[in-house]
């Protein structure tokens, strides 16, 4: 099992809206009044074109920018992807392997503790 490696964006759907567009700049404001005047008609042309022009700079930025982050994170999850040693792989390792203490009685044989 390997992490995703390459972006693709077969389908965007941006949804832009602007609430308000004002215009002013002509110095005596009839020019800006009459733009404002059609501002409805402007601002959806405006919307479409923005939600065109988000959907194609976000496919570029797909196959670029997001393909190589992809690939820096793959990279630093491999070493994660790699099979486990047998003993971290046993979760019932370390209880196989405890050796408890014990008290000797003379004997040589050693009771337990508890």
């Amino acid at each position: 099992t390997h992490p995703p490696h390459d972006v693709s964006i077969p389908d965007c759907n941006a949804n832009v809206q602007i609430e308000d567009m004002d215009f002013d700049g002509d110095g005596l404001g009839f020019i800006g009044g009459i733009i404002n005047a059609f501002e409805g008609l402007l601002r959806d042309t405006v919307e479409e074109e923005l939600s065109s022009t988000v959907c194609s700079e976000l496919r570029g930025l797909g196959d670029d920018a997001l393909d190589d982050l992809l690939l820096k994170l793959s990279d630093q999850i491999d070493n994660y992807l790699e099979p486990l040693e047998a003993s971290l792989a046993d979760p019932l390792q370390v209880e196989n392997t405890i050796e408890l203490p014990t008290i000797d009685n003379g004997e040589g044989i050693g009771e337990p503790l508890y």
